[in-house]
């Protein structure tokens, strides 16, 4: 089972992701500056894709998400 913890956040001048995927084996962090100019609530959805990309990408078969918020 892999577990993926992720965040996002809102300041005047940029928005950003973090996300944690961590399995038996593995705990990776990843973080991620957002270009456009967004809500908090749409960086926290943001982490939450990229995240879930992250898992698809190492051919994850079941993934538990938890928000950071």
């Amino acid at each position: 089972l892999w577990i993926m913890s992720f965040d996002g956040s809102k300041t005047q001048l940029a928005a950003s992701t973090l996300q944690e995927v961590t399995s038996p084996n593995e705990r990776r962090k990843f973080t991620c500056e957002l270009l456009a100019n967004c809500s908090n609530s749409q960086a926290e959805y943001e982490s939450l894709i990229l995240g879930l990309k992250i898992s698809l990408a190492k051919n994850t078969k079941s993934v538990e998400t938890m928000r950071d918020s």
